[in-house]
C-alpha cells in the first residue's frame, strides 16, 4: 500500500470549510492533511488539535517545510497568493492555490514560470471546471449539440451590503485582491474560456462603491470577442439591491443550452441545466456527500487531479500555465476598463 500524500492547508477560512473535507473525501489512503496554518496562530492550533492534525503554525513558511508535507494547497487572500505558491515551488513542493494566482499579471508569469521551472505538478481551483452541471454543458458542446456557438451570455449577480461598521473584509478591498472581478469575474473568465474557447478582444466596465474609494469593484460589465467570432456578454453585480442568481447562456445556430442556479446558499450543487428547454439530469459528484458545503465535492475532484499528478508524474488540469488564459483575460479587462476603450488579450506566454 502506497503512502498517502501529505497536506498542508495555508488559510483558516476557505482552507478549512472546503479544503479540508475536500482532502478527507480523497481517503486518508490517498491523502493526509499534515498541517495546517492561520494567522491567528493559536486558532489554528484549536482547529488542528479538534481535527487531529498533527502541526499547526501561524507562519507559512514553517507551515511548508513541516514533517511529511509533499503538497501545499493554499486558501489565503490573493495578495499572498504569489510568494506563497513560489516558496512552495522552490522547496519543491506540489501546489494547489485558490484564484487568482496573482494580483497582477508580472506576478502571474513569475509563479508560473516558477511552476515550469520547479516541475512540481500545479493546480488553480477553478471549482467551476469540477461541477457536474458545467462538465454536462462542456460534452453537449463537444457533441456539437448547439452547432456553430453564436453567443454567450453570463449573468451572476449576489445580494450583499456595503457595512460602514467596522473593519472591511478583505474580499471588499481593492489593495487586498477584492471585489467582484477578482472573486467572481475570473472563474466567469476561466469557464468561458474552457466552454466557448479563447477571447481576442476584451470591453469592460467596472464600478466600485460611491464614497469608498478603497473599496473593491462592485460592478463588472464585460464583452469578449471570441477567436471563433461568437460574441461573450458578461454581468457581475454584488450590492444590496442585487437578487441572486448565476446564469450561463450559450446558443449555437442548432440549440440553446441554459445553466442556471438561483440558490442564495448553494454555490454549485444547485444549478440546473437546460438544453432546448428540456431539463437534463446532472450526476451525483464523486466526494463529498452530505457535506454542508457542496464545493467540496468539485475541490475534491481537483484535489485527487494533483494528487494523481504527484503519484503518477501526469499532469493536473487546470495546471498554473493553463490558468494563465483566464488571467490573460482579467488582465486585459482591468487594461479595458481603465483605458475605456477596448483591449488586446495578452499573448499566454506573458508577452
Amino acid at each position: 500500500m502506497s503512502t498517502p500524500i501529505g497536506v498542508a492547508i495555508v488559510g483558516l477560512g476557505f482552507g478549512v470549510r472546503v479544503q479540508l473535507p475536500g482532502f478527507r473525501a480523497l481517503g486518508d489512503d490517498v491523502a493526509r492533511v499534515v498541517a495546517l496554518c492561520g494567522r491567528d496562530g493559536d486558532e489554528a492550533g484549536r482547529i488542528a488539535a479538534a481535527e487531529g492534525i498533527p502541526f499547526a503554525t501561524a507562519d507559512w513558511r514553517e507551515a511548508l517545510v513541516a514533517p511529511g508535507v509533499d503538497l501545499v494547497s493554499i486558501a489565503t487572500p490573493p495578495g499572498t497568493h504569489a510568494e506563497i505558491a513560489a516558496a512552495a515551488l522552490a522547496s519543491g513542493r506540489a501546489v494547489l492555490c485558490e484564484k487568482p494566482l496573482a494580483l497582477g499579471w508580472p506576478e502571474v508569469v513569475s509563479v508560473v514560470e516558477a511552476s515550469q521551472n520547479s516541475g512540481a505538478p500545479t493546480l488553480v481551483d477553478f471549482i467551476f471546471r469540477a461541477v457536474p452541471a458545467f462538465r454536462v454543458a462542456r460534452g453537449l458542446i463537444e457533441e456539437g449539440r448547439l452547432g456553430t456557438l453564436e453567443s454567450v451570455e453570463v449573468e451572476w449577480t449576489r445580494t450583499r451590503s456595503w457595512s460602514d461598521r467596522g473593519p472591511a473584509s478583505w474580499k471588499d478591498l481593492a489593495a487586498a485582491g477584492g471585489g467582484v472581478l477578482a472573486n467572481y469575474g475570473i472563474h466567469v473568465l476561466d469557464y468561458v474560456s474552457w466552454l466557448a474557447g479563447p477571447s481576442t478582444r476584451v470591453a469592460a466596465v467596472l464600478e466600485r462603491p460611491g464614497g469608498h474609494p478603497e473599496r473593491a469593484d462592485e460592478r463588472a460589465a464585460v464583452g469578449l470577442t471570441l477567436g471563433s467570432g461568437a460574441r461573450a456578454t458578461i454581468e457581475l453585480c454584488v450590492r444590496p439591491d442585487s437578487p441572486t442568481v448565476h446564469r450561463v447562456r450559450l446558443r449555437g445556430d442548432r440549440g440553446e443550452l441554459l445553466l442556471e442556479n438561483a440558490d442564495p446558499v448553494d454555490h454549485v450543487g444547485a444549478f440546473v441545466v437546460t438544453l432546448d428547454r428540456t431539463r437534463l439530469t446532472t450526476p451525483a459528484p464523486r466526494f463529498g456527500h452530505g457535506a454542508a458545503d457542496t464545493r467540496v465535492g468539485p475541490f475534491a475532484e481537483h484535489a485527487a487531479s494533483l494528487v494523481t499528478a504527484l503519484s503518477t508524474g501526469r499532469a493536473a488540469v487546470p495546471s498554473f500555465h493553463e490558468a494563465l488564459e483566464a488571467h490573460a483575460l482579467h488582465d486585459a479587462v482591468l487594461n479595458a476598463s481603465a483605458s475605456g476603450s477596448e483591449a488586446e488579450v495578452r499573448l499566454l506566454t506573458g508577452g
